[in-house]
């Protein structure tokens, strides 16, 4: 049982796995609107890679103003 609380606990405060859930949450609204899978993964994927644009300051692969 601690083991389990731990873990969740850890899932919890982990950037990286808040931002999984986050990333597969748009996957599975993506798909309960009506997309395919393919299309799903394409379009959260490509969240991620104009959101990562976005906090690097980079407009299609070159460095902004």
């Amino acid at each position: 049982q601690t083991n389990k609380i731990m873990a969740e606990a850890k899932n919890r405060f982990d950037p990286n796995v808040r931002f999984a859930n986050t990333l597969k949450a748009k996957y599975n609204a993506l798909v309960a609107a009506g997309f395919s899978e393919k299309q799903a993964f394409e379009l959260a994927l490509k969240a991620v890679e104009e959101t990562l644009k976005q906090a690097t300051n980079r407009v299609d692969g070159q460095k902004g103003k």
